[in-house]
Protein backbone atom coordinates (compact mmCIF):
# COMPACT_ATOMS: atom_id res chain seq x y z
CA UNK A 1 0.00 0.00 0.00
CA UNK A 2 1.40 3.39 -1.00
CA UNK A 3 2.00 6.01 1.68
CA UNK A 4 -0.43 8.38 -0.06
CA UNK A 5 -3.20 5.75 0.05
CA UNK A 6 -2.46 5.00 3.75
CA UNK A 7 -2.64 8.70 4.68
CA UNK A 8 -5.89 9.03 2.72
CA UNK A 9 -7.44 6.15 4.65
CA UNK A 10 -6.24 7.62 7.95
CA UNK A 11 -7.75 11.03 7.14
CA UNK A 12 -11.05 9.38 6.21
CA UNK A 13 -11.07 7.41 9.47
CA UNK A 14 -10.34 10.53 11.54
CA UNK A 15 -13.07 12.41 9.69
CA UNK A 16 -15.54 9.64 10.51
CA UNK A 17 -14.68 9.80 14.23
CA UNK A 18 -14.92 13.56 14.26
CA UNK A 19 -18.45 13.30 12.87
CA UNK A 20 -19.29 11.18 15.94
CA UNK A 21 -18.24 13.97 18.29
CA UNK A 22 -14.69 12.71 19.02
CA UNK A 23 -12.07 15.43 19.30
CA UNK A 24 -8.42 14.81 18.39
CA UNK A 25 -5.61 16.38 20.34
CA UNK A 26 -2.54 17.96 18.69
CA UNK A 27 -0.77 14.61 18.68
CA UNK A 28 -3.73 12.95 16.93
CA UNK A 29 -4.97 11.04 20.01
CA UNK A 30 -8.57 11.10 21.24
CA UNK A 31 -9.25 13.60 24.01
CA UNK A 32 -9.89 11.93 27.41
CA UNK A 33 -13.57 11.54 28.30
CA UNK A 34 -14.63 12.53 24.79
CA UNK A 35 -17.76 11.04 23.31
CA UNK A 36 -19.83 11.66 26.46
CA UNK A 37 -22.67 14.09 26.08
CA UNK A 38 -22.77 16.87 28.64
CA UNK A 39 -25.69 19.16 29.28
CA UNK A 40 -24.90 22.74 28.44
CA UNK A 41 -26.66 25.20 30.73
CA UNK A 42 -27.36 28.78 29.78
CA UNK A 43 -26.50 31.58 32.17
CA UNK A 44 -30.19 32.15 32.84
CA UNK A 45 -30.72 28.47 33.66
CA UNK A 46 -27.75 28.42 36.02
CA UNK A 47 -29.10 31.46 37.85
CA UNK A 48 -32.25 29.50 38.68
CA UNK A 49 -30.14 27.18 40.86
CA UNK A 50 -28.88 30.02 43.04
CA UNK A 51 -30.43 29.69 46.51
CA UNK A 52 -32.25 26.48 45.56
CA UNK A 53 -33.43 24.09 48.28
CA UNK A 54 -33.81 20.32 48.24
CA UNK A 55 -36.74 18.67 50.04
CA UNK A 56 -38.05 15.12 50.50
CA UNK A 57 -41.79 14.81 49.89
CA UNK A 58 -42.13 11.05 50.46
CA UNK A 59 -41.66 9.35 52.81
CA UNK A 60 -42.08 11.81 55.66
CA UNK A 61 -40.19 11.59 58.97
CA UNK A 62 -41.47 8.72 61.11
CA UNK A 63 -43.35 7.10 58.23
CA UNK A 64 -44.10 3.39 58.11
CA UNK A 65 -43.00 1.44 55.02
CA UNK A 66 -44.29 -2.17 54.70
CA UNK A 67 -41.42 -4.62 54.27
CA UNK A 68 -41.17 -5.99 50.73
CA UNK A 69 -43.96 -3.80 49.37
CA UNK A 70 -43.54 -1.00 46.85
CA UNK A 71 -43.40 2.46 48.44
CA UNK A 72 -43.15 5.89 46.85
CA UNK A 73 -39.98 7.96 47.19
CA UNK A 74 -40.03 11.55 45.96
CA UNK A 75 -37.79 14.58 46.33
CA UNK A 76 -38.02 18.06 44.85
CA UNK A 77 -35.66 20.90 44.02
CA UNK A 78 -37.18 24.34 44.60
CA UNK A 79 -36.02 27.80 43.51
CA UNK A 80 -36.04 30.83 45.79
CA UNK A 81 -39.72 31.40 44.96
CA UNK A 82 -40.63 27.87 46.00
CA UNK A 83 -41.21 26.74 42.42
CA UNK A 84 -39.98 23.30 41.30
CA UNK A 85 -36.83 23.17 39.18
CA UNK A 86 -36.67 20.36 36.64
CA UNK A 87 -33.65 18.37 37.82
CA UNK A 88 -33.48 14.64 38.55
CA UNK A 89 -29.79 13.98 39.23
CA UNK A 90 -30.49 13.16 42.86
CA UNK A 91 -28.94 10.32 44.88
CA UNK A 92 -30.64 8.61 47.83
CA UNK A 93 -28.90 6.82 50.73
CA UNK A 94 -29.84 5.16 54.02
CA UNK A 95 -27.83 5.18 57.23
CA UNK A 96 -29.04 1.62 57.92
CA UNK A 97 -28.41 0.02 54.53
CA UNK A 98 -25.22 0.79 52.62
CA UNK A 99 -26.37 -1.11 49.54
CA UNK A 100 -29.46 1.08 49.05
CA UNK A 101 -28.37 3.90 46.71
CA UNK A 102 -31.14 4.62 44.17
CA UNK A 103 -31.23 7.82 42.14
CA UNK A 104 -33.94 10.00 40.67
CA UNK A 105 -36.48 12.62 41.64
CA UNK A 106 -39.34 10.12 42.09
CA UNK A 107 -39.58 6.32 41.98
CA UNK A 108 -41.15 3.27 43.61
CA UNK A 109 -38.99 0.83 45.56
CA UNK A 110 -39.43 -2.30 47.70
CA UNK A 111 -35.84 -3.15 48.66
CA UNK A 112 -35.32 -1.40 52.00
CA UNK A 113 -34.37 -3.84 54.75
CA UNK A 114 -36.32 -4.13 57.98
CA UNK A 115 -35.25 -1.55 60.55
CA UNK A 116 -35.24 2.17 61.30
CA UNK A 117 -33.83 4.27 58.48
CA UNK A 118 -32.68 7.86 58.15
CA UNK A 119 -33.00 8.59 54.42
CA UNK A 120 -30.87 11.29 52.79
CA UNK A 121 -30.89 12.83 49.32
CA UNK A 122 -28.06 14.73 47.69
CA UNK A 123 -27.89 16.82 44.53
CA UNK A 124 -24.77 18.21 42.83
CA UNK A 125 -26.11 21.25 41.01
CA UNK A 126 -24.79 22.54 37.67
CA UNK A 127 -23.73 25.81 39.33
CA UNK A 128 -21.40 23.88 41.65
CA UNK A 129 -23.61 23.89 44.75
CA UNK A 130 -24.13 20.63 46.63
CA UNK A 131 -27.43 20.22 48.47
CA UNK A 132 -28.59 17.49 50.84
CA UNK A 133 -31.41 16.84 53.28
CA UNK A 134 -32.57 13.98 55.51
CA UNK A 135 -35.79 12.52 56.92
CA UNK A 136 -35.46 10.28 59.97
CA UNK A 137 -37.20 7.40 61.70
CA UNK A 138 -38.53 5.63 58.63
CA UNK A 139 -39.78 2.32 60.01
CA UNK A 140 -39.55 -0.63 57.61
CA UNK A 141 -41.08 -3.90 58.79
CA UNK A 142 -43.80 -6.45 58.11
CA UNK A 143 -47.34 -5.11 58.07
CA UNK A 144 -48.30 -7.28 61.07
CA UNK A 145 -45.25 -6.41 63.19
CA UNK A 146 -45.66 -4.58 66.49
CA UNK A 147 -46.75 -4.95 70.12
CA UNK A 148 -50.24 -6.29 70.79
CA UNK A 149 -52.02 -5.97 74.13
CA UNK A 150 -55.43 -6.94 75.44
CA UNK A 151 -57.36 -9.56 77.38
CA UNK A 152 -56.80 -13.21 78.19
CA UNK A 153 -59.81 -15.36 79.10
CA UNK A 154 -59.42 -18.87 80.49
CA UNK A 155 -62.38 -21.12 81.40
CA UNK A 156 -61.64 -24.07 83.67
CA UNK A 157 -64.27 -26.78 84.14
CA UNK A 158 -63.88 -29.57 86.70
CA UNK A 159 -66.19 -32.07 88.37
CA UNK A 160 -66.46 -32.26 92.12
CA UNK A 161 -68.63 -34.88 93.84
CA UNK A 162 -70.72 -35.22 90.72
CA UNK A 163 -71.13 -31.50 90.22
CA UNK A 164 -69.59 -29.70 87.30
CA UNK A 165 -67.94 -26.43 88.26
CA UNK A 166 -66.68 -23.75 85.89
CA UNK A 167 -64.59 -20.71 86.67
CA UNK A 168 -63.21 -18.01 84.41
CA UNK A 169 -60.03 -16.08 84.98
CA UNK A 170 -59.40 -12.86 83.12
CA UNK A 171 -55.97 -11.33 82.75
CA UNK A 172 -53.98 -9.09 80.48
CA UNK A 173 -51.64 -10.32 77.78
CA UNK A 174 -48.92 -8.77 75.64
CA UNK A 175 -47.48 -10.31 72.49
CA UNK A 176 -44.80 -9.08 70.13
CA UNK A 177 -44.85 -9.83 66.40
CA UNK A 178 -41.29 -9.54 65.10
CA UNK A 179 -40.20 -7.10 62.36
CA UNK A 180 -40.36 -9.81 59.70
CA UNK A 181 -43.87 -10.84 60.76
CA UNK A 182 -42.78 -14.45 61.27
CA UNK A 183 -43.37 -15.01 64.99
CA UNK A 184 -45.65 -13.83 67.79
CA UNK A 185 -44.43 -14.41 71.35
CA UNK A 186 -45.48 -13.24 74.79
CA UNK A 187 -46.64 -14.04 78.32
CA UNK A 188 -49.62 -13.57 80.61
CA UNK A 189 -50.84 -14.44 84.10
CA UNK A 190 -54.35 -14.82 85.47
CA UNK A 191 -55.71 -16.34 88.71
CA UNK A 192 -58.01 -19.36 88.67
CA UNK A 193 -60.35 -19.62 91.68
CA UNK A 194 -61.86 -23.10 92.03
CA UNK A 195 -63.16 -25.05 95.03
CA UNK A 196 -61.85 -22.45 97.42
CA UNK A 197 -58.38 -22.47 95.92
CA UNK A 198 -56.66 -19.75 93.95
CA UNK A 199 -54.01 -20.76 91.46
CA UNK A 200 -51.89 -18.36 89.42
CA UNK A 201 -51.95 -19.58 85.84
CA UNK A 202 -48.91 -18.38 83.94
CA UNK A 203 -49.07 -18.56 80.16
CA UNK A 204 -46.32 -18.49 77.56
CA UNK A 205 -47.30 -18.05 73.91
CA UNK A 206 -45.20 -19.01 70.92
CA UNK A 207 -46.82 -18.65 67.49
CA UNK A 208 -45.70 -18.81 63.90
CA UNK A 209 -47.38 -16.31 61.59
CA UNK A 210 -48.13 -17.35 58.02
CA UNK A 211 -49.69 -14.37 56.25
CA UNK A 212 -52.08 -13.75 59.11
CA UNK A 213 -52.69 -17.37 60.15
CA UNK A 214 -51.30 -18.18 63.60
CA UNK A 215 -50.32 -21.65 64.74
CA UNK A 216 -48.25 -22.75 67.69
CA UNK A 217 -48.47 -23.42 71.39
CA UNK A 218 -49.72 -21.93 74.63
CA UNK A 219 -47.96 -23.32 77.67
CA UNK A 220 -49.77 -23.03 81.01
CA UNK A 221 -48.03 -23.31 84.38
CA UNK A 222 -50.43 -24.12 87.24
CA UNK A 223 -47.60 -24.53 89.78
CA UNK A 224 -48.64 -28.12 90.48
CA UNK A 225 -48.48 -29.05 86.82
CA UNK A 226 -47.60 -27.70 83.40
CA UNK A 227 -49.45 -28.30 80.16
CA UNK A 228 -49.03 -27.26 76.54
CA UNK A 229 -51.97 -26.54 74.27
CA UNK A 230 -52.03 -26.39 70.53
CA UNK A 231 -53.30 -22.97 69.56
CA UNK A 232 -54.70 -21.34 66.43
CA UNK A 233 -55.53 -17.76 65.64
CA UNK A 234 -55.19 -14.90 63.21
CA UNK A 235 -53.84 -11.40 62.76
CA UNK A 236 -55.81 -8.96 60.66
CA UNK A 237 -55.48 -5.20 60.38
CA UNK A 238 -53.89 -4.72 63.78
CA UNK A 239 -56.06 -7.20 65.67
CA UNK A 240 -54.85 -10.56 67.04
CA UNK A 241 -57.10 -13.33 68.26
CA UNK A 242 -56.45 -16.96 69.23
CA UNK A 243 -58.15 -19.89 70.97
CA UNK A 244 -57.11 -23.18 72.53
CA UNK A 245 -58.73 -25.97 74.57
CA UNK A 246 -58.04 -29.46 75.89
CA UNK A 247 -58.84 -31.95 78.65
CA UNK A 248 -55.90 -31.70 81.05
CA UNK A 249 -54.99 -35.18 82.27
CA UNK A 250 -58.66 -35.94 82.90
CA UNK A 251 -58.80 -33.50 85.80
CA UNK A 252 -60.17 -30.39 84.12
CA UNK A 253 -61.19 -29.03 80.77
CA UNK A 254 -59.42 -25.76 80.01
CA UNK A 255 -60.32 -23.40 77.17
CA UNK A 256 -58.59 -20.11 76.53
CA UNK A 257 -58.93 -17.08 74.31
CA UNK A 258 -56.80 -14.08 73.39
CA UNK A 259 -58.29 -10.81 72.18
CA UNK A 260 -55.55 -8.26 71.47
CA UNK A 261 -55.01 -5.10 69.45
CA UNK A 262 -51.78 -3.53 68.26
CA UNK A 263 -50.80 -0.61 70.46
CA UNK A 264 -47.59 0.34 68.63
CA UNK A 265 -45.57 -0.68 65.61
CA UNK A 266 -42.51 -0.68 67.83
CA UNK A 267 -41.30 -4.24 68.40
CA UNK A 268 -39.35 -3.70 71.64
CA UNK A 269 -40.83 -3.27 75.11
CA UNK A 270 -39.47 -0.24 76.96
Amino acid sequence: MSSRLFIGLLVALVGCKSDQGVTLQDDGSVAPGDGEEETEWTEEELEAFEGATLVILEPTSGAFVPLGEGADFEAELLDTDGEPIEFDEITWTSNAQDTWVPSGIAFEDDTLDAGLHDLSVEAQLPNGDRLNTTVGGIRVQHEDAGIYAGALYVDTTAEYEGTELTTTCIGSATLIVDVYGETATGESVCTIALLGYEIDAGHVFDFANDEGDLTGAASIDLTVLEYEFEIEGEIDDGELSATWSDDVYGYAAIAGELDLVRITRNTELE
